[in-house]
């Protein structure tokens, strides 16, 4: 079972304790979604974008996300 709840506690305290976390920001988006938080995901998506310094499959992956959840 998926405690969102608890994993979005855990993250939000990685990306307070270092902001440059880009995985934690992207990974707090989908338990905020999964909350029902679209808000919140979208901007923790928009913070994972801008410092996510990896690979293009995943930044494609999270700018997809955004583009759903601002559709909404």
């Amino acid at each position: 079972q998926k405690d969102y709840v608890t994993a979005a506690k855990y993250y939000q305290r990685v990306v307070t304790l270092d902001s440059t976390k880009a995985e934690a920001y992207y990974n707090l988006a989908v338990c905020n979604h999964s909350l029902g938080n679209d808000q919140e995901a979208i901007r923790n998506l928009k913070l994972f974008l801008k410092t996510w310094k990896g690979d293009e499959r995943k930044r494609t992956e999270a700018l997809n996300r955004l583009k759903q959840l601002e559709q909404k």
